[in-house]
Formats: C-alpha cells, sequence, structure tokens
C-alpha cells in the first residue's frame, strides 16, 4: 500500500501506530552501510549460486513473468535460476508480483515505479552517509527502509538509511537469548520503503540470488503474498 494513501483496510494512522508499537518494544537497529565501492557490479546474482541453491516461493498474488500472466506455482520452473521481482502494491490490496528473466526489463519497470535508473548497478550509489548507531525506541525516520521480523511490523525491527545496503545478515543479531543469538539471515516477513527510491531484498549474501524491489513509499505488510517471506539474506536502501 502507499503509504502517502488511505486505504480503507488499513489507515495510514494505523499502519504507523502498528510500526512505532513495533519499535517501542523493540529499539529499531540501524545497520552500517556498505561503502559504494565495496557493493557488487552489475547483473549481482550470478555469482556464488552452486554453494548457495536459488529456490522460488509460490506467491499469493497475481504473477506475471516477462511480461505473461501465468499462475502462481509456474515461479518454481525457474528454480535454479535468479528471477528479478518486482512487488506492485496497489490501496486496499498487496496488489500483483512482477517477474523478469531480463535485467533491462526489470530495470525498466523499476524505473517506471519512481525507483533508481540503474537498479542493478550499485557503483554509482552515494552511500557516504553514515548511518546512525541506533535509533530511539519508538522512533520512525523518513528516509529509511525497514524490515521486521513478523508480517504486520511485528516483532523485531531493521534500519537502512536511503543510499546505503548490508550485504550479510547472518552477520546481524536480531534478538540474544543468555549465549544463544539468532541472525536477521532469512527472518523479515514484512518491509517498508519510507524512501523516495524504495528498498531492494535480496535472497542470498553479497547481494545475490533473486531480488525483491519495493517501490518508495510504499509498504508490504506481509511478504509471504510475493513468495518472500523469511528469505532476505542481504538488502538495499536505495
Amino acid at each position: 500500500m502507499r503509504l502517502s494513501e488511505k486505504p480503507s483496510w488499513l489507515r495510514l494512522g494505523r499502519l504507523f501506530a502498528r510500526s512505532v508499537v513495533a519499535l517501542s518494544l523493540v529499539p529499531v537497529v540501524a545497520f552500517s552501510a556498505v561503502p559504494a565501492s565495496a557493493a557488487p557490479p552489475r547483473g549481482a546474482g550470478s555469482h556464488g549460486e552452486a554453494d548457495n541453491p536459488i529456490a522460488h516461493g509460490v506467491p499469493r498474488v497475481p504473477l506475471t513473468i516477462d511480461g505473461e500472466s501465468v499462475s502462481a506455482d509456474e515461479i518454481v520452473r525457474y528454480n535454479g535460476r535468479a528471477l528479478y521481482l518486482v512487488a506492485l502494491p496497489e490501496a486496499g490490496s498487496p496488489g500483483r508480483l512482477a517477474a523478469f528473466t531480463e535485467p533491462a526489463d526489470f530495470e525498466r519497470l523499476v524505473r517506471a515505479r519512481g525507483g533508481p535508473r540503474r537498479a542493478l548497478d550499485r557503483s554509482a550509489v552515494d552511500a557516504r552517509r553514515a548511518p546512525q548507531s541506533q535509533l530511539e525506541a519508538g522512533a520512525a525516520a523518513s528516509g529509511y527502509s525497514y524490515i521486521y521480523e513478523g508480517s504486520q511490523f511485528a516483532g523485531h525491527a531493521g534500519a537502512l538509511p536511503a543510499g546505503s545496503g548490508y550485504s550479510d545478515l547472518t552477520k546481524r543479531d536480531m534478538s540474544c537469548t543468555l549465549w544463544w543469538c539468532t541472525s536477521w539471515n532469512d527472518q523479515a516477513s514484512s518491509a517498508a520503503a519510507d524512501n523516495a527510491n524504495g528498498v531492494t531484498l535480496y535472497e542470498h549474501i553479497k547481494f545475490e540470488g533473486s531480488q525483491l524491489f519495493i517501490p518508495g513509499g510504499y509498504a508490504a505488510l506481509d511478504l509471504a503474498y510475493y513468495g518472500w517471506d523469511n528469505r532476505t539474506s542481504s538488502w538495499w536502501s536505495w
């Protein structure tokens, strides 16, 4: 849904109210940004796939692959091959999912949805702005993108400022009990892009595997609608 709209099923006030409740329970941690020089080259997702097999989740929303409407379970035919996905939420519903096999087609739709000109080339991204070490509990800053442990913005939350990325969520603790810690890897169940250019979630660490782009100003209340529940291992805030 678009954060600036007031859809009948979940008004903007309730959306941010739930967000603030979640943030007040657990501090929102601002992840350390990677420098632009450390970002992967154009065509990310082509490396390391033998060690990290690609398996696609079946979406719950209408699906197109390369512009053709197909049944949702058709996506598993592309297991082993990276797909470029764009979530297209609408006011009042999670909308639909567009999948592409060709990078150029993916980037064309991302641009049309207000995203970066070259969503697969982060070498030109300005990642020089240093993020805060931690956001205050209950505070949500504009210009950030967020991931949440549970659907509907529930549970633990993490944040990245625009123009930065985090390449390995296996190295970032989400929660700890005594001596046992759980990382953020494969834990995100909802996400929000409270920035102008959107956010990209990646299937594997180091920005590899398949990827899901969420347009700026939109929220994915349940990533399972896009076949992306508990699949994020790295992410980039545009």
